[in-house]
């Protein structure tokens, strides 16, 4: 069952007992951080909100099919639904699957501080969710990954380090 409600002010999102959750706080904050505008690398506002909502749904989607089917995870389960959303977003059309992919790295990217260097507390690594930059840059290497034509711009703008894009045909 997918639900939605308000959670006293967290922003979060989970999954237990057959039900997923999505807290209102945390919708209100991905449309909080939507851009006023398009921007013009070709992602629209809309994109950088659904696709992000669309991600945490199939994150959450991802935890609930690995327990009810009793799938091992052999790393880390976060990153493995991770992984469960970028592969079923990628399902979609071609056009949808380079909007919503595109739009959740967007919602990944905005929640990293920014710059060439950067500083962060250290008890951010020991969160069972990659970092937000890991997330972004996950996302984008298994879309191109999956379709270097498609998402050949992601790394020819740079959005995805020539270096990482090598080995993402096997991601």
């Amino acid at each position: 069952m997918l639900t939605v409600a308000g959670c006293d002010g967290v922003p979060n999102a989970w999954y237990g007992n057959e039900v997923i959750k999505v807290c209102y706080e945390l919708l209100a904050e991905m449309l909080k951080n939507a851009p006023a505008q398009d921007l013009p690398i070709g992602i629209s506002r809309g994109d950088t909100i659904v696709g992000p909502v669309l991600d945490v749904f199939l994150h959450e989607t991802g935890h609930a099919v690995f327990h009810m089917l009793q799938i091992p995870i052999l790393g880390r389960q976060e990153d493995a639904a991770d992984q469960f959303a970028a592969y079923v977003m990628l399902r979609l059309g071609k056009d949808e699957a380079r909007r919503m992919i595109l739009g959740a790295a967007y919602g990944y990217n905005i929640q990293m501080p920014q710059g060439a260097k950067v500083t962060v507390p250290v008890d951010v690594f020991s969160d069972e969710h990659s970092l937000p930059a890991q997330r972004a840059y996950n996302v984008l290497c298994i879309a191109y990954g999956a379709d270097k034509k498609l998402f050949a711009d992601v790394v020819y703008e740079g959005f995805l380090p020539k270096k990482r894009a090598e080995s993402c045909n096997y991601e």
